[in-house]
Formats: structure tokens, sequence, C-alpha cells
């Protein structure tokens, strides 16, 4: 037999990113420079650049867009807006078990927009998945 059926998976998991806080400004100017320099590596014809809106995203529409291949290109940039802030906490954590999963694919860039004072955790609560992510970079 060539391969086990209990084999362990080992997928690539998504990048994610999270912009947010009050200074909406310099968030989408930070959104449109990460745009561009994914557009300049990745597609210059902008087609795999998709943006969802966190506030009627449902868990099945994210699985669907995590899925999908990128079309003339590697990778694809998914950009959700207001996902933690207006978004349905059914769905949030149904998108969280996704990701806990294993079901993002590797070939997605994924950032989350949350303009004002959205209440966004910033520690990875994976239990011992992963280190605590509250690392952050300010916007300059």
């Amino acid at each position: 037999m060539l391969a086990s059926v209990n084999a362990p998976r080992y997928t690539r998991s998504a990048m994610i990113l999270l912009l947010s806080g009050d200074d909406t400004y310099r968030s989408r100017e930070r959104l449109r420079i990460l745009r561009g320099a994914f557009r300049k590596k990745h597609d210059p014809s902008g087609l795999n650049i998709v943006r969802l809106d966190g506030a009627k995203l449902t868990a099945d529409e994210l699985s669907h867009h995590l899925r999908v291949q990128g079309f003339l290109s590697p990778k694809r940039f998914l950009i959700i807006e207001n996902f933690f802030s207006q978004g349905a906490r059914d769905e949030q954590q149904a998108a969280r078990n996704l990701f806990t999963d294993g079901d993002a694919s590797g070939d997605n860039i994924l950032l989350f927009w949350e303009g004002g004072d959205a209440p966004v955790a910033t520690r990875n609560r994976g239990g011992d998945r992963g280190k605590n992510t509250s690392r952050a970079s300010p916007l300059r």
C-alpha cells in the first residue's frame, strides 16, 4: 500500500492580515498599498482581488472563496470588511472553525479590514496551535 489512510494532512495556511483602528484614512491607504503590491507581484489584471462585505458574509460563502483557485495567478487576495464588528457571531465562529480545521488554502491572502473602534481580539485563541499573535505594527 503506497499511502496510509490515516496519514496526516499537511496543508499550507492562508496568510491572514488585520487592519483595524480609528484612523480609517491611514488603514485604507495601507490597504491600497497592499492591494497594489499584490497586483504588481502576483496579478497585474486584478482579477484575483475579491472584496467581501463582512456584515453579510456567511461561513459557507467564505469557505467557497477560500477554496476557489486563482485565475491565471497562483494566489488570490480576499478583502473582508467589518466582519468582526458587523458580522453575525455564529458566522464568525463557523469561520474560525474553517481556519482551525485547515480548510483555508495557502494560495490565499486574507485581509480583514475593520473601520472605527472595532472590538477585535488580538490573541490567538487556537490553544497550542500557535504563539500569541498580539504583535501589531503601527501605520506610519
